[in-house]
């Protein structure tokens, strides 16, 4: 349920998400998402981008209007413009696990008086000092460990079937690459 190709915006030779739907599974093969590539798609509330992906491109999630949680792995190196701006903000939480910032556009979010960034606790002070996070009226951390993705995973979902974007509290089923099923407990 995405269109994946190699040699795109990012980097030459690494695979890519180029088109994505509300449905797609972030598969752990590919390291980045497109510019564009889930621009104004609708009925995402949650966006957790998993562990391992390396970039996200201009207008990724632009204008994606029912998105009110945003999640960024520890590994994310480059975050495009506009990529979760919103005219109609309803960002509520905005979770970055890097722990070295990067420098983002100021129009990357849109929501930066009204979201709660959650960043690892012990950089609150670099994440106000970093160009575009600075820009976050409510920063708090908490974030103590970073949860990474289970090695030769499909896909995730809840108990009663709903496909996740990754793990979350309670029990989880996951699809693994073999055809197995196993059950997860998250504390």
């Amino acid at each position: 349920n995405a269109v994946i190709r190699t040699g795109g915006w990012f980097h030459e030779n690494e695979p890519e998400i180029w088109i994505g739907t509300r449905n797609t599974t972030f598969p752990s093969s590919v390291k980045y998402i497109c510019n564009d590539a889930f621009q104004r798609v609708s009925g995402l509330k949650d966006i957790a981008i998993p562990e391992g992906y390396l970039g996200v491109g201009d207008g990724a999630f632009y204008e994606c209007y029912d998105l009110e949680t945003v999640t960024l792995p520890s590994t994310l190196k480059e975050l495009g413009g506009n990529a979760f701006y919103q005219e109609q903000n309803k960002i509520t939480t905005v979770t970055a696990n890097m722990t070295s910032p990067m420098p983002i556009d100021k129009n990357t979010f849109n929501c930066y008086d009204t979201a709660k960034l959650v960043v690892p606790t012990g950089t609150e002070d670099m994440y106000k000092s970093v160009a575009g996070w600075s820009l976050f009226y409510g920063i708090a951390t908490g974030i103590n460990t970073v949860r990474t993705a289970i090695t030769g995973t499909v896909s995730y979902y809840s108990i009663d079937g709903r496909q996740q974007l990754q793990l979350r509290h309670g029990l989880n089923v996951v699809r693994m690459t073999d055809g197995s099923v196993k059950k997860i407990m998250v504390k």
